[in-house]
């Protein structure tokens, strides 16, 4: 979108990188002034863990709110994302969040707090993450790839694929949510300073869906990586498919 409006003087791969980077680099210092943790949010009981508790509903809400109204607004769009397909991995999704969850536990916290806790010098994180990074590349590319994919085969037909499609629409359900967390919320308050980071954190979400669903969204380099690959690329066969996704950018 911004790539048709404006003249940017910038290759759009170096955009999304430069994006990326201030997303994270605002997250990072946002998590680690309001001490956001799943694993302490879940697991804890203490003074600590209610304060995370309140961390994670006002994230929450914040995000929920502002991915909404900037989807009502026309920045996100994720109708054809995966996670909106109708095919659930049911197996695959019990068996990784299982894991997962084991693992935030004995490691004291889940990835994002071990990358925040890297920042500050904390070499425990820094084995968790090394571990977490190769095991991770050995599931996408390596040898536990089979198993991931005989895993995610195992899937279950759905005749809604959100929220949303259910009676009430989203915005109905965006608020029982959000009414959810809000009662939480209120028996459990921070402190301003915390309260306020905490909703910049949960705005990092939609602003993040914005950025990579519509704002940056360059249909030219769509086409490049759909031709990916090709040692021969006919020129004829170029301008049908840069015809192909101008018209239908157009009837979108």
């Amino acid at each position: 979108m911004l790539f048709d409006l404006y003249d940017i003087p910038f290759e759009a791969q170096a955009v999304y990188l430069l994006f990326g980077g201030v997303l994270g680099v605002l997250f990072g210092a946002l998590a680690l002034l309001t001490r956001f943790c799943l694993r302490q949010a879940v697991t804890g009981e203490s003074a600590q863990g209610m304060a995370a508790k309140s961390v994670w509903a006002t994230a929450f809400i914040a995000a929920v709110l502002g991915n909404l109204a900037l989807e009502y607004a026309g920045f996100i769009e994720l109708s054809e994302h995966r996670l909106f397909a109708p095919n659930l991995p049911i197996l695959a999704l019990f068996l990784g969040g299982g894991l997962f969850g084991i693992g935030m536990v004995l490691t004291r916290g889940c990835v994002s707090r071990a990358t925040i806790l890297l920042g500050t010098g904390n070499l425990r994180s820094l084995f968790v993450l090394l571990i977490f990074a190769i095991t991770a590349h050995a599931t996408l590319k390596g040898v536990l790839a089979p198993l991931r994919v005989l895993i995610g085969a195992i899937q279950i037909d759905l005749s809604v694929t959100s929220l949303g499609d259910l009676p009430g629409g989203p915005i109905f359900w965006a608020l029982m949510l959000c009414g959810a967390a809000t009662f939480w919320l209120i028996s459990n308050f921070p402190s301003k300073s915390v309260f306020v980071a905490a909703i910049g954190l949960g705005l990092l979400v939609p602003i993040g869906w914005a950025g990579t669903s519509v704002l940056l969204n360059d249909p030219f380099l769509i086409l490049c990586r759909a031709l990916k690959g090709r040692r021969t690329i006919l020129l004829p066969e170029f301008f049908d498919k840069f015809r192909l996704l101008l018209e239908t950018d157009t009837d979108g």
